[in-house]
């Protein structure tokens, strides 16, 4: 399917481990974890899954560990706070990222309280703490919550 699809080179040796994950129903599909020796050949078969299959009702995901899959869960769900409240927001990276500032899990969660001021600005002099930019590659950033009271109930403290 790899080389008919998504025309990727695939070879036996490629694959370490493959297996359907669930119980057998009939009438259903189960999906198929397949463990690759390559992590390159990973990336690709995921950047052109994402544009080949597209509306072909066949999806591949990078599987994540339970805490990861736990970080981007909390994240996803700050993405739809922010995503309620109008503004420009996605995941990349296991980081969200709203109207071009980043933010991590541990910056999301240092912080506790959820304060009443809205914290994603489209104001260019809000860059962070001490003016440092966001977008840095090292070390965690502190940026506090942006909730209201109000929206302190919609989010999962996962």
């Amino acid at each position: 399917m790899l080389e008919d699809k998504l025309n990727v080179k695939c070879e036996r040796w490629d694959i370490k481990d493959c297996y359907r994950i669930g119980v057998k129903y009939t009438g259903k599909n189960r999906p198929v974890s397949i463990e690759l020796i390559n992590f390159e050949l990973k990336q690709i078969i995921l950047k052109k899954s994402g544009t080949l299959l597209k509306g072909k009702g066949i999806y591949f995901s990078p599987e994540y560990t339970k805490v990861e899959y736990q970080k981007r869960k909390a994240l996803r769900n700050h993405l739809v706070l922010a995503r309620g409240k109008n503004h420009s927001a996605y995941i990349k990276n296991n980081k969200l990222i709203v109207n071009g500032k980043t933010y991590t899990y541990e910056n999301l969660i240092e912080e506790n309280t959820f304060e009443k001021k809205d914290l994603f600005k489209k104001n260019s002099e809000d860059q962070g703490i001490n003016g440092k930019n966001q977008h840095q590659s090292k070390g965690v950033t502190f940026v506090p919550n942006y909730c209201s009271r109000a929206d302190e109930n919609n989010v999962s403290s996962s």
